[in-house]
């Protein structure tokens, strides 16, 4: 089951987005790169191979069920700050990726200079905590998008992406791989991986032209190492 789709014409919520911590191991971005990160919705992230803009908007979907009662999740302050701070990604910039934008409608891009294949990062906040989604909607609802833009895909479920996340825990990220042919003619091989952070929704995708895929793991690799979720 896909989240409620959400526009591109809604207002972004601001939050914060920091850097990863620095270690010998890692390039981050510095303090004067860092800003106030407009949260990007599912339906304006780019879609290798597709035109965005002419994308159909997808049909409404029915709203989410209310809890039956309330819990303590339900009553959180937005973003989780009553947990120690919102969710956040911590930005990496691993040697042999480029920045290719930062912050741009809450997107940030990296391209692999070897493979050209890119990663993206984003984040949303829910309207209220009803309305947080499920990291398995979030994935179907990204790859419905896609599907609208370029046509027929076939969808592959991966094994979760364990990424390092608030006070040390590992969030499983629900992760499938996409391939299809772009409308631009290329063949195109992407995964998708999601997961929700108390009302705060995070994306990564990381899409590769099919025929340099199969040489992108050890880019893939490196970007992964450097990910991580935090609370600002």
């Amino acid at each position: 089951m896909t989240n409620p789709p959400h526009t591109c014409d809604s207002p972004a919520t601001p939050a914060p987005i920091t850097p990863a911590p620095a270690t010998p191991a890692r390039a981050v971005l510095g303090p004067a790169a860092l800003g106030l990160l407009a949260l990007a919705t599912t339906a304006c992230l780019p879609l290798p191979g597709g035109d965005p803009a002419a994308a159909p908007e997808p049909a409404p979907a029915a709203s989410p069920e209310a809890p039956a009662s309330p819990t303590a999740q339900d009553t959180t302050a937005p973003g989780g700050a009553d947990q120690g701070g919102m969710a956040v990604w911590a930005v990496p910039v691993p040697s042999g990726w480029t920045v290719e934008t930062f912050n741009e409608n809450g997107v940030h891009s990296f391209t692999e200079d070897a493979s050209g294949c890119r990663a993206t990062l984003s984040q949303n906040m829910a309207a209220s905590p009803d309305d947080r989604g499920t990291a398995a909607g979030t994935v179907d609802s990204y790859i419905d998008l896609l599907g609208a833009e370029v046509g027929d895909t076939v969808v592959t479920a991966q094994q979760p992406l364990g990424l390092p996340g608030p006070d040390g825990a590992v969030l499983d990220f629900e992760t499938s791989r996409v391939d299809y042919t772009g409308n631009d003619g290329v063949d195109y091989t992407l995964t998708v991986s999601a997961q929700w952070v108390d009302d705060i929704e995070l994306i990564f995708t990381h899409a590769c032209e099919s025929t340099r895929y199969p040489a992108s793991g050890a880019g893939y690799d490196a970007f992964v190492e450097q990910l991580a979720v935090q609370r600002v």
